[in-house]
C-alpha cells in the first residue's frame, strides 16, 4: 500500500504521510495502527518509517504516539512480520 494521507498530530499541526501499511494486532484489537514515512533516507537503499495509533473521525485522520513500551514492542514487533512477510 503506498497512498499519501493527509493526516492531524498529536499538536493539530496538518503533514502528508506516505502510508507503507495500515493494520491491527491481536493484543489491542480496538486500535489501529499506521506505518508511514515522509520518505528521509537513513542511508542509499533505506527510508525512515514511523508507526502510530491511527484515529480516524468523519472528517479528519489523527495520529496518536504509542506510549506503553510493551504495547510498543507488539505493534513493532508485528510491522516486522509483516514487512518480512512481503
Amino acid at each position: 500500500m503506498e497512498n499519501e494521507l493527509v493526516v492531524s498530530g498529536e499538536n493539530g499541526v496538518k503533514y502528508k504521510i506516505k502510508v507503507i501499511d495500515i493494520f491491527t494486532v491481536d493484543e489491542y484489537p480496538e486500535k489501529e495502527y499506521i506505518a508511514y514515512t515522509f520518505e528521509e533516507p537513513v542511508d542509499a537503499e533505506h527510508i525512515k518509517a514511523y508507526i502510530s495509533i491511527l484515529k480516524e473521525t468523519e472528517t479528519d485522520f489523527s495520529l496518536l504516539g504509542i506510549s506503553d513500551k510493551a504495547e510498543w514492542d507488539i505493534v513493532q514487533q508485528e510491522f516486522n512480520d509483516l514487512i518480512s512477510a512481503e
